[in-house]
């Protein structure tokens, strides 16, 4: 190493400490840039995200109402056509009730009928003294 002669020994180090501190001033520009860049979008992400999370979390609670609104009118819907039904087959039922006597009444009135047109009954009169007694 005797023949390589200082002043190039010298540049050589000087020239690779330029460039050395030139990428560290590089790194740091392009770190600065990175970054400059990247944290606004982060931030940005990060409230996007709790938007998001907020609209997702205000659509559950109202599918939610909407459903608990949903079944509570199913639930006195049903129950309305619950009586409802109750009360048409008691209607029904008397109805049925009252068709069934009449048909039972008008099956006797004919049956009476007929007995009375085979044998008449045999009119028979009878003469009651009523005793006038004077005191």
């Amino acid at each position: 190493m005797s023949n390589v002669p200082a002043w190039l020994t010298v540049s050589w180090v000087v020239i690779s400490g330029l460039c050395f501190l030139f990428s560290l001033v590089l790194n740091g520009v392009l770190l600065y840039v990175i970054i400059s860049k990247v944290l606004p979008l982060i931030t940005d992400v990060s409230k996007q995200v709790n938007t998001i999370g907020q609209k997702v979390t205000d659509i559950t609670t109202s599918a939610k109402s909407t459903v608990d609104n949903i079944q509570g009118k199913t639930v006195h819907i049903l129950g309305s056509a619950e009586e409802a039904s109750v009360e048409v087959a008691k209607k029904v039922s008397a109805a049925s009730a009252a068709i069934t006597a009449i048909y039972v009444v008008t099956r006797l009135v004919g049956a009476l009928r007929s007995m009375h047109q085979q044998n008449p009954p045999p009119v028979t009169i009878q003469t009651v003294k009523v005793p006038v007694g004077r005191k």
